[in-house]
């Protein structure tokens, strides 16, 4: 158990940046504080913290034992909060992930119905375009869109969410209406750019079965830059159902080629740590979006109305 204390004093340094900051929060004298960073350093067999006058900067090494540490101490912690809340109402902060446009259009307003049923619930939203790693984020669950690698998480699918090509009605006018897949190649296509790549091939499904079409235009860009480009009539765009299901039952935006869409082209997840016992604030959210989300998400809906 001492090695777990130290490990602990430690991480208590690094966050507090000093001895005295650390010696404070474990309630011990700072003394005793650089005794155990000191034997952990014998322990371990290599230096964990510059130490000077003015500051501590830790080593490579340090940072390497920092991120599992307080990894395993978060778990430690969480454990400690699933055992003493279980049969409790939910209670406290859920760390929950998200693409930064499925959080804008969709989970935020479904919040307001959520923290009047939990009020004592409370969610902090981490968005990202990028992958979102659960562990190192220390995130309690995340919205993804491609089943993660990861065999520790349990993964649940929420809603299938399709690819839809659309344009504004005044480029329609202006250019002509796409028939087929093929008549996107006289059109000024919208693509997608993101992390240095550009998605320039759209899928379709044609007499023959599946198919890949490339496509050309003069304006790449992500997420809601893309989307306004297409409501501003700069070309023909192919995007998730969920960001543009409001525009297209209002009329600001025309589906095109619906019968050549691949059917069930790509699914929303909730992924989250398997555990035997969930905390009850954790299980509030995902009972919640399941409840929201399924069987027809909001975006198929007919006026794309969440339930309540």
């Amino acid at each position: 158990m001492e090695n777990v204390r130290d490990m602990a004093i430690f991480v208590r340094v690094v966050d507090a940046e000093s001895y005295a900051g650390a010696a404070r929060l474990v309630r011990l004298t700072p003394s005793a504080v650089s005794k155990a960073i000191t034997r952990l350093e014998e322990r371990l067999g290599t230096r964990l913290l510059n130490r000077t006058t003015r500051r501590l900067a830790v080593t490579e090494a340090g940072a390497l034992l920092y991120r599992r540490a307080a990894a395993i101490l978060s778990d430690i912690e969480a454990a400690e909060s699933e055992a003493s809340s279980l049969g409790a109402a939910p209670r406290g902060r859920v760390r929950l992930g998200s693409s930064i446009a499925f959080a804008e259009r969709q989970l935020i307003p479904l919040l307001p119905a959520f923290f009047a049923r939990y009020p004592e619930v409370e969610i902090q939203l981490v968005m990202g375009d990028g992958p979102l790693d659960l562990i190192e984020q220390g995130l309690d669950l995340a919205v993804r869109f491609l089943l993660p690698a990861d065999s520790t998480l349990t993964v649940r699918k929420l809603a299938s969410d399709p690819w839809i090509v659309c344009a504004a009605p005044a480029y329609l006018a202006a250019r002509g209406t796409p028939q087929v897949p093929e008549d996107l190649k006289h059109h000024n296509c919208l693509v997608i750019h993101a992390r240095g790549h550009s998605t320039d091939g759209w899928r379709f499904v044609g007499p023959q079965g599946p198919f890949e079409l490339k496509v050309r235009g003069n304006f790449q860009a992500f997420g809601g830059a893309l989307h306004q480009a297409a409501l501003a009539g700069l070309g023909v765009a192919r995007l998730a159902r969920f960001i543009v299901a409001e525009d297209l039952h209002k009329g600001r935006l025309v589906p095109l080629l619906e019968t050549f869409n691949p059917p069930d082209d790509r699914s929303i997840y909730l992924a989250y740590p398997a555990t035997r016992q969930m905390a009850p604030k954790v299980r509030a959210v995902i009972d919640y979006l399941v409840e929201q989300l399924t069987p027809v998400p909001p975006w198929a809906r007919p006026e794309g109305v969440a339930v309540r």
